[in-house]
């Protein structure tokens, strides 16, 4: 059975005595905060938001919050238990810094690795960028192989990957198409993420590849993942590399689906979301 993403990270919440660590030191009131401290507070609201169910400082404590997932989510903010720790803020450049969130340990025991979360420059105002990275069951890679597929070492997927423990990868996501959908079907270029789409509870992806010159064998494959528009949490379906094929993802709320050629990225081809 997979891990219910839905159930876990919608109704992420902090406790009051977290991240003694993390704590913001005191500063003058005649002096303004450092821009370090501006960022990482960002982060402090962002979950104190999830804990106090706070639709209004959930909105303002993430970036792109005009999206209609985030705008969902925001009436329905649920509570769960969580600790975390902020173990590293590094300055990537005057608009964007990489907040590194360890030690995230959840009620039902699942831990995550170290999670590299973009904090943005938005309107003048550090946002958190939930966008900015996706959480991998490695159980999803292991059913991939179970079903007799083979993964080169030299994959995208591992190159995308920034972070991991026992339980999951932590990776940088495809490109984003962007822009979002309530009910349509839209076609997109292989490596292209989908925009976020409201799905009512099943969704049909089909591939479509151009021929890539390599054999058809147990290489050469497709692989659609769907991804949570609020958690990050993905899971997976294998297709063709070689020719047309369809899948169905049972999702609920807004996700957003990318399909590429597993081993082979160079491979062109397009894909189809139909709901």
């Amino acid at each position: 059975m997979l891990f219910n993403f839905k159930k876990l990270f919608t109704s992420t919440i902090l406790t009051s005595m977290l991240c003694l660590s993390a704590v913001l030191p005191n500063i003058a009131s005649a002096t303004p905060p450092s821009e370090v401290a501006s960022v990482e507070q960002t982060i402090h609201n962002y979950y104190k938001s999830l804990r106090e169910k706070d639709a209004d400082l959930y909105l303002a404590s993430i970036a792109n919050s005009h999206l209609p997932a985030y705008q969902s989510y925001s009436t329905r903010i649920e509570g769960q238990e969580v600790t975390y720790n902020i173990e590293k803020s590094k300055k990537i450049n005057d608009t964007k810094y990489e907040v590194s969130i360890s030690k995230l340990k959840y009620t039902d025991g699942k831990d995550l690795p170290v999670v590299p979360y973009n904090v943005i420059l938005e309107d003048g105002k550090w946002k958190l960028d939930l966008s900015s990275i996706s959480i991998f069951p490695k159980d999803e890679l292991k059913k991939i192989t179970d079903a007799g597929k083979k993964i080169k070492s030299d994959s995208p997927f591992y190159k995308s990957i920034i972070s991991e423990n026992k339980d999951f990868f932590i990776r940088r996501p495809q490109q984003i198409e962007g822009g979002v959908s309530t009910r349509d079907w839209r076609t997109y270029a292989y490596g292209d993420r989908s925009a976020d789409i409201y799905v009512p509870g099943v969704i049909a992806v089909t591939s479509f590849p151009d021929p890539n010159g390599e054999p058809n064998d147990q290489y050469n494959f497709v692989v659609a993942i769907s991804r949570d528009a609020i958690t990050g949490g993905e899971y997976s379906q294998t297709l063709s590399g070689v020719s047309e094929q369809t899948t169905y993802f049972y999702d609920y709320e807004y996700h957003n689906y990318d399909v590429y050629n597993f081993n082979y990225p160079w491979s062109t081809g397009k894909y189809n979301v139909v709901w």
